[in-house]
């Protein structure tokens, strides 16, 4: 997290978005398997 804010300290909606989708595919998978 703090990395990606010194890299993007103006643009943290691609991380969150980037966030949400690994979380959703994580839930994908667990619920797959």
């Amino acid at each position: 997290m703090i990395k990606v804010r010194q890299v993007s300290p103006l643009s943290p909606s691609p991380y969150l978005l980037q966030r949400n989708t690994n979380h959703i595919v994580w839930l994908g998978s667990f619920l797959l398997f």
